[in-house]
């Protein structure tokens, strides 16, 4: 087991290091990519939220005061 070498002792040092630069790109690249998908996830949500405030009536008790009047109980 100990005479095992790793994969960055295997390589030249120049190799080796455009390895580490590339695997912390990857995982930096990844990062702001969830990133993204929660920043727009987020803005999705809250337009979602305003399409519905723009469907429903500003007085909530308006389709009450409706169904009460076009009935004739109060």
């Amino acid at each position: 087991m100990a005479d095992q070498v790793k994969w960055y002792e295997q390589a030249e040092p120049s190799s080796a290091k455009k390895a580490l630069a590339l695997w912390g790109f990857s995982q930096m690249s990844l990062g702001a990519f969830y990133a993204a998908i929660v920043f727009f996830g987020i803005l999705i949500f809250f337009a979602v939220l305003g399409f519905i405030r723009g469907i429903l009536p500003e007085d909530p008790y308006a389709a009450i005061d409706l169904t009460i009047r076009v009935s004739g109980i109060g």
